[in-house]
C-alpha cells in the first residue's frame, strides 16, 4: 500500500497521541515540531482527523489535542497490526477530498501567471491569476482558500494559505496578500504581472451554503477576503437573499477591498474604523445594529475579534449553530 503524505502524517499524529502522557500538552504546533513536519500540513491532517471523529480538542485546563474513544480504538487496532485498514480509510478520504477539489489524478498543484497586480492599501495587494496551461480550472466555492508554494531566498520552499477573494466563470483566481509574515512579504514586495506562482486546488469547508435565510457577513482586517468572494457569488448568481455586511478595520485607508465591499453591499454595510473619523469609530460594537431574525452568519478575522463578535451576535439573538467561521490562527485548536 502506497502511503500518501497526508496519510503518513495523519498516522504519525494518531500514534503520537496514543502514547502521550496525561500531563503532556500536545497542540497542533507542538505535534508538528515533534514529528518534524510543516505546521500547515499537520494542521490540515488534524482537521481531517477531527472530521473522521479520531481527534478532538482536550477540554479543561491547557487545551491541546487528544484521541476520541474511536481514535483510541483505531490506534490500538493499528498497533495490533491492522494499520493497513486504518491507512486505507485515510487514503480513501484523501482521494475523495482531491476529487471534490477537482484535482486531476490526485495532483493538487498547478502553475499560474500573475495577470494583474492592484494595490489595495499601503500593505495589501490584489493578485489576479490565470492558469499557465490554459486548461479548465477546478471550481472554487465562495469561502475556500488555496495554498501558494514559494521558494524563499534561502532555497527552502514554504506554503501560505490565502482565501480566494474571487474566482469567477472567467477561470481566474484572485487573492489578496497583506504584507505580514515571510511568504506574504516576499509576494507583496517582488511579484509582478507576468510572474509565475504555484497554487494548490481550492480547499476549505466554511463555504456559502444555499438557502433563503438572511445573511450577515462579519469580518476584520484582511478577513474580508472570503466575504468579498461570497458577495461576488451572490451578485453573479442573482441571489436576492437579504444581506448585512459588518466590517472592522484599523482605518479607512487601510481597509483592503473596501471599494468591492461598497460596490457589492452598498447601504447594506456598516464599517468601524479605529483611527480617523467616520460614522462608527473604535472596535466593532453591535449596539444599535439590527441583526435580521433567523440570520445565518459567516465570519472571518483574528481569533480574538471573532470570539468577541460571536458573543455579541449570540446576545443579539443569533443561534450559535448559525455562526460559521474558520480559524487561521497560530493553532487551530485554540478556538475550541
Amino acid at each position: 500500500m502506497r502511503l500518501t503524505a497526508f496519510t503518513d502524517i495523519s498516522l504519525r499524529i494518531v500514534m503520537r497521541l496514543a502514547v502521550a502522557r496525561e500531563e503532556e500538552l500536545l497542540t497542533t504546533r507542538a505535534v508538528s515540531g515533534m514529528l518534524a513536519v510543516p505546521y500547515t500540513h499537520a494542521a490540515k491532517a488534524v482537521a481531517r482527523l477531527s472530521e473522521l471523529g479520531v481527534v478532538e480538542a482536550r477540554r479543561g485546563r491547557g487545551g491541546g489535542l487528544q484521541l476520541t474513544a474511536q481514535g483510541r480504538a483505531a490506534s490500538v487496532g493499528a498497533l495490533a497490526g491492522s494499520i493497513a485498514a486504518f491507512a486505507g480509510a485515510l487514503i480513501a478520504m484523501e482521494a475523495r477530498i482531491y476529487a471534490e477539489a477537482g484535482a486531476r489524478e490526485g495532483g493538487t498543484w498547478r502553475q499560474w501567471r500573475v495577470a494583474e497586480r492592484r494595490a489595495e492599501t499601503a500593505d495589501a495587494v490584489l493578485l489576479v491569476l490565470a492558469p499557465l496551461d490554459g486548461e479548465p480550472v477546478p471550481p472554487a466555492l465562495p469561502g475556500q482558500y488555496v495554498s501558494v508554494r514559494v521558494r524563499m531566498p534561502d532555497g527552502v520552499h514554504q506554503l501560505r494559505q490565502y482565501t480566494l477573494s474571487g474566482a469567477g466563470a472567467d477561470g481566474l483566481r484572485r487573492i489578496t496578500v497583506k504584507r505580514d509574515g515571510e511568504v506574504s512579504a516576499l509576494l507583496h514586495d517582488t511579484v509582478r504581472p507576468g510572474d509565475e506562482l504555484t497554487l494548490s486546488a481550492p480547499f476549505g469547508e466554511v463555504t456559502l451554503a444555499a438557502g433563503r435565510a438572511p445573511l450577515v457577513f462579519v469580518s476584520a482586517g484582511i478577513g474580508c477576503t472570503p466575504i468579498v468572494a461570497m458577495l461576488e457569488h451572490l451578485a453573479a448568481s442573482a441571489d436576492d437573499r437579504a444581506v448585512l455586511v459588518l466590517h472592522a478595520d484599523r482605518s479607512r485607508e487601510g481597509h483592503a477591498l473596501r471599494a468591492d465591499m461598497e460596490r457589492l453591499a452598498g447601504d447594506r454595510s456598516v464599517f468601524w474604523y479605529e483611527e480617523g473619523e467616520g460614522p462608527r469609530t473604535g472596535r466593532m460594537d453591535l449596539t444599535g445594529v439590527r441583526i435580521p431574525e433567523g440570520a445565518v452568519v459567516y465570519m472571518c478575522g483574528p481569533l480574538a475579534f471573532m470570539r468577541e463578535a460571536r458573543a455579541q451576535l449570540i446576545e443579539a439573538g443569533v443561534a450559535p449553530r448559525d455562526i460559521h467561521y474558520e480559524v487561521f490562527g497560530p493553532d487551530l485548536w485554540l478556538a475550541a
